[in-house]
């Protein structure tokens, strides 16, 4: 399927925070011809939701190959927003306590789930029970969700020639999307009213429609950007031409 055919933009994301270094490891993986599960999305007649392979999504894109290989499921947003609670428990990028909590999280903030009993949504979240009696707890003694640690950021080495990286529109695409997961996340814990959630969901689509723009005029400006550094290749080959040039003028002038 057409990557531009799935949709990642109705809070299907489980994740606490994407990892840039997963994306990054995926993504040399396909490069040396790996072949990877198919991503796991449901259709409900219109769209197709992408509940599983957010990491394998982002890497096809970042070596621009425009087609994925998909395991459908029939179900809507919301089945696809389940089956992403669950996701990861045994295969893939491990889940972190953050992942797990934001995932009871994400259970507890839809009025459909939020009256299951704590062993019914640990089912569903592939978590223990306790787990889901903590993160109650903790929303009953405090009913706004801290933002979730954020690792430092690796710096990257700098060149004195700027090097093509395919992987910089998805860094900014995934610094984008953690900050709107982490204002989801604050919004599920608070208890808003749902008419608030669908704001918030609005307000994520719009962010996301945003991103496809940007990501295109930066497509853009590397296109130019990787036509000038041919141009300096260019420039250098035929510098070093003329200094050779000049180096045997310069010994001929001297024999004489």
């Amino acid at each position: 399927m057409k990557l531009d055919q799935i949709r990642i933009d109705g809070g299907t994301q489980a994740r606490a925070k994407m990892s840039e270094e997963t994306v990054q490891q995926y993504t040399d993986l396909l490069k040396e011809g790996v072949k990877f599960p198919p991503v796991t999305v449901f259709y409900d007649g219109k769209d197709y939701w992408l509940a599983d392979g957010f990491n394998r999504y982002y890497a096809h894109i970042a070596i621009k190959r425009d087609i994925i290989d998909i395991d459908i499921k029939k179900g809507t947003k919301l089945d696809a927003k389940l089956f992403a609670c669950g996701a990861n428990a045994s295969h893939g990028q491990p889940r972190t306590n953050a992942d797990k909590r934001n995932a009871v999280l994400m259970v507890l903030s839809e009025p459909e789930w939020k009256g299951w009993s704590e062993r019914e949504i640990a089912r569903h979240c592939n978590v223990t029970h306790t787990l889901v009696q903590d993160v109650k707890k903790s929303l009953a003694a405090d009913s706004t969700l801290k933002p979730i640690p954020r690792e430092p950021k690796k710096v990257l080495p700098k060149f004195e020639e700027p090097e093509y990286d395919e992987t910089d529109n998805m860094r900014e695409t995934i610094a984008t999307l953690n900050e709107e997961l982490e204002k989801a996340n604050r919004a599920a814990a608070a208890g808003v009213l749902a008419d608030d959630m669908e704001n918030a969901r609005e307000i994520m689509e719009r962010q996301a429609q945003e991103i496809k723009t940007l990501q295109a005029e930066n497509d853009g400006l590397k296109a130019t950007r990787d036509t000038m550094m041919v141009e300096i290749r260019e420039l250098k080959k035929q510098c070093a031409y003329y200094q050779k040039k000049l180096a045997v003028s310069e010994k001929e002038n001297e024999g004489k």
